[in-house]
């Protein structure tokens, strides 16, 4: 995905990069206005990777708990609470698996 936003978009490793971290973290507005953009030319890959991310967003509501840490965290008025959310949760599951594979190993 990296390789083909830098040729598409003409652009660094680094700001592809940027653009598709922002995919991943971003709140629902600003992951619909990247599609929208006509600054920024998306891949038919990442415009889909984007949508399922607006949707997986909706399903963080499983996980009151990282919400409930995100806005502890950022504050109730921060824009992108799900986008903190979304980033603690996967910081758990990575925790979990690195734990597992230190006791495997």
């Amino acid at each position: 995905m990296l390789k083909e936003m830098m040729k598409i978009n003409k652009i660094e490793r680094k700001e592809a990069k940027q653009i598709i971290m922002k995919t991943m973290f971003s709140c629902r507005k600003q992951c619909k206005k990247l599609l929208k953009s006509k600054e920024v030319k998306i891949p038919k890959k990442i415009k889909s990777f984007i949508r399922q991310n607006i949707k997986n967003r909706k399903k963080l509501e499983i996980y009151p708990k990282f919400i409930k840490l995100a806005e502890e965290k950022k504050g109730k008025n921060y824009y992108n609470i799900s986008g903190c959310a979304f980033s603690l949760l996967a910081q758990h599951l990575e925790r979990i698996c690195l734990l597992a594979m230190y006791k495997y190993f």
